[in-house]
């Protein structure tokens, strides 16, 4: 684990990792987009259709920055990590019960 000093700032590679993960996490909504037509072909459905691939999982990602990111200010770690735990189980039993 990378330790930080008081009064240093971040390292360079602290910075260039976490430049990475920041690029990596936002293309990945878009690496869905050059394969819409291909997967509205696939499974017959209409363009717009397709189309709310791309637009539910910006949504979400959306709602995530909104809504998830602003309770690290909020709440200390440990109870921001009961409450996403909690939320993941709903979402999978969600998901997955369907």
């Amino acid at each position: 684990m990378i330790k930080l000093e008081e009064n240093k700032g971040i390292s360079r590679y602290l910075i260039l990792m976490m430049a990475i993960l920041a690029g990596v996490s936002v293309a990945n909504l878009y690496y869905n987009q050059p394969l819409l037509e291909l997967i509205r072909m696939d499974f017959s459905v209409t363009e717009v259709q397709a189309n709310l691939i791309s637009v539910i999982t910006q949504i979400g990602y959306a709602t995530g920055l909104f809504l998830i990111i602003p309770m690290g200010d909020l709440y200390s770690y440990t109870a921001t990590n009961k409450i996403k735990n909690k939320k993941s189980s709903l979402l999978s039993y969600v998901f997955f019960s369907v």
